[in-house]
């Protein structure tokens, strides 16, 4: 995969607007910049801060808008945002969501599909026969009984083991919607049967991805159409520095416990890609979380190796 080309009028952030904290944005003369917050010459968009009073309704927000469309609208609302200020010369518009390739689910056996009321929401990954690793922005919203597991098939919302649930962790320190500690772990109501397209995924138990890898990222989220993709896609990202991540996120980022790949012109994951698997050599090093559906920034992730002890604990 190529190498990632910023033009100089792609913005930084120090405060991210995510799905679930739907403040209002406005324009203005400068974009942010960094984690100080100052402001550059360049016209742009700056989003409001999440602190001022102009988020106070974000809470009956939460409350009344099921996830799922939040999840739609806040999608929506990032095209609007990027289109604004991710303009290349001449005022041509950066490609927008692509997903990687088609893939074969027996090339990724670990990779699984989150369901609400039988619907695809998020991605998640199998760590024992009867535990899930996925997103805590996936599972916080809804009772087990409307989550339920696809394993072992390359086809959204078809075909392979569909189990139900019987018992859910989220983080006890989830911070929605700053996305801290977004993990979760899933206890299926009956054991996986593994075969070649359904198998343990082996956990990161330090950071040994060097600045630059690649590693494998796949699901069934939103492409350049803002539809589900049907048949589950892979991409390769790569692994940012630490300086990079926080240069892109400022402080909602904590680099502790979070990670960031990608950067790649037009390539990404996106809304409902939440929750997957990012895997270098084979190994699971994060849990998809958040991210902007442009390419030039960075998706971010919960790192494995930080939330290790928890995952064991729930085993």
């Amino acid at each position: 995969m190529a190498g990632s080309h910023r033009p100089n009028r792609v913005s930084v952030y120090e405060k991210v607007v995510t799905v679930d904290r739907m403040c209002s944005w406005i324009p203005v003369g400068g974009v942010s910049s960094g984690e100080s917050g100052d402001s550059s010459d360049e016209e742009g968009v700056v989003l409001s801060d999440p602190d001022e009073p102009n988020c106070v309704w974000n809470f009956l927000w939460i409350i009344i808008v099921p996830l799922r469309f939040r999840a739609y609208i806040g999608l929506i609302k990032w095209q609007v945002i990027v289109s604004v200020i991710s303009s290349g010369p001449g005022g041509a518009l950066i490609p927008k969501i692509v997903n990687g390739d088609d893939a074969n689910i027996e090339d990724y056996p670990y990779q699984v599909s989150i369901e609400i009321d039988g619907g695809h929401q998020c991605g998640g990954s199998i760590i024992s026969t009867t535990r899930i690793l996925t997103a805590a922005q996936c599972t916080d919203f809804y009772s087990v009984s409307q989550i339920s597991v696809r394993a072992g098939s390359s086809i959204r919302e078809q075909g392979g083991q569909l189990k139900t649930v019987f018992k859910k962790f989220v983080h006890p320190g989830y911070n929605n919607p700053r996305f801290d500690n977004d993990v979760s772990v899933l206890v299926l109501s009956e054991p996986l049967d593994l075969n070649n397209k359904v198998q343990v995924v082996q956990l990161a138990t330090s950071d040994d991805v060097p600045d630059g890898a690649y590693a494998t990222v796949t699901g069934w989220g939103h492409t350049e159409n803002y539809t589900l993709a049907t048949t589950l896609q892979q991409l390769q990202s790569p692994k940012n520095s630490n300086a990079d991540c926080k240069q892109h996120f400022g402080s909602i980022v904590n680099i502790d416990s979070m990670v960031c790949y990608g950067g790649v012109q037009g390539v990404t994951p996106c809304a409902a890609d939440s929750g997957s698997p990012i895997v270098y050599n084979n190994v699971q090093v994060g849990v998809a979380s958040l991210g902007i559906c442009d390419g030039y920034f960075p998706f971010v992730y919960a790192r494995v190796e930080y939330f290790l002890d928890y995952i064991q604990s729930n085993m």
